[in-house]
């Protein structure tokens, strides 16, 4: 059939095409295990660079929003103006305390004074990771905290974030390290807190993240060269310094305490499980 004749049977019969042979080539990978796995690997690799082409463009404009909110949040704990520096060179002792450590700064006011530091911790609440910030003065009590994230359930857990339980965070200041908790208040402990009935759990990670907070700008104060006082316009914070020596971790005393917090986060979600449902029973009577 020539070519003319190939058109003209076309335009007669508009649904029916001629039948094109495919290259042979082809046949070897049609439902083979290699032809999958090349057409998978194929999609994955087009997956990856698009992820990756996506973050490319994305990570700097997450980047800057982080800090201009972590540079928002630092004046709110310490006021207008405050800058902050981060402390380097004690990663490594961030894990060893019973809600990890994420970050230490050191913090200078408007006139470049130092002001204290803050520490970010992620202690594990009833129902994921709590990012809180916690403010410490410089003879290590505390000044102010602030969530920045949290997954607690509604109602109960939130609450440690709630403008009516305000008066949970305002418990923490001035107190120092090693803080304990209560159930009902008064007590004779100055250096308790009362957590919130219903969320016993989520109170009690928060009290980890404050007493770890303590605890690592306790042994990193005590290592971080002092500012050095400079001319009157030396107005500018100096750049960090920390010692040479490396950082023993801390003894096994530590760990085992550590561990015991840990185990008490076991016993808190049940207690607050039970708390929970005996809520959700009442609402539903």
């Amino acid at each position: 059939m020539t070519e003319n004749q190939n058109n003209q049977n076309n335009i007669d019969n508009p649904g029916k095409t001629e039948n094109i042979e495919k290259p042979k080539y082809f046949d070897k990978f049609k439902g083979s295990v290699f032809g999958t796995a090349v057409i998978l690997g194929m999609i994955a690799a087009i997956t990856v660079f698009s992820i990756a082409l996506m973050n490319y463009f994305t990570a700097p404009v997450i980047e800057q929003r982080l800090a201009s909110e972590k540079e928002e949040a630092i004046e709110r704990l310490f006021g207008g103006g405050a800058k902050a520096e981060t402390i380097t060179g004690f990663e490594d002792l961030y894990k060893n305390f019973a809600a990890e450590v994420t970050e230490v700064l050191r913090i200078f006011d408007k006139d470049g004074r130092e002001a204290g530091y803050c520490a970010t911790v992620t202690p594990n609440g009833y129902a994921g990771k709590i990012v809180m910030l916690v403010a410490v003065n410089l003879d290590i009590t505390v000044k102010n905290t602030l969530i920045l994230s949290m997954s607690e359930t509604a109602g109960y857990g939130t609450r440690l974030d709630s403008e009516n339980d305000v008066w949970f965070r305002e418990q923490f200041e001035s107190k120092t390290k090693d803080i304990t908790y209560i159930r009902t208040a008064p007590s004779p402990d100055e250096n308790a807190v009362q957590i919130i009935i219903g969320a016993t759990a989520s109170s009690k990670a928060f009290i980890r993240g404050v007493n770890s907070a303590l605890d690592v700008i306790t042994e990193i104060s005590e290592k971080v060269t002092p500012k050095e006082t400079g001319t009157e316009d030396d107005t500018q914070p100096t750049e960090i310094q920390t010692e040479e020596e490396k950082i023993v971790t801390p003894d096994t005393d530590d760990s085992e305490d550590t561990d015991d917090d840990d185990d008490d986060n076991d016993d808190d979600d049940e207690s607050e499980n039970g708390a929970d449902e005996t809520e959700e029973e009442n609402n539903g009577g």
